[in-house]
C-alpha cells in the first residue's frame, strides 16, 4: 500500500529532477558566454569587463542559435 507521504514524496523529488535538468540545460546553452567570461576575468581582473563579455557573448550566441 502507498502512503500520501509516499506520493507526495515522489511528486516533489519528480519536480526537483526537472528543476536540476532544466537548470544544467540551461547553464550548457551558456557554456560559451561563461568561458569567455571566466577567461576574461582572469586576463583582466574585472568583473565589469567580464560581465560585459558575457552579455555580449550570450545575446549573439543567442541570435545565431535561432536561425
Amino acid at each position: 500500500m502507498v502512503s500520501v507521504t509516499e506520493v507526495i514524496l515522489a511528486i516533489v523529488l519528480v519536480f526537483a529532477g526537472f528543476l536540476v535538468i532544466s537548470l544544467l540545460a540551461t547553464l550548457l546553452g551558456f557554456l560559451p558566454a561563461i568561458v569567455a567570461a571566466v577567461i576574461i576575468y582572469f586576463l583582466t581582473g574585472s568583473l565589469l569587463y567580464a560581465g560585459i563579455a558575457f552579455v555580449v557573448i550570450a545575446f549573439l550566441w543567442a541570435l545565431l542559435r535561432h536561425k
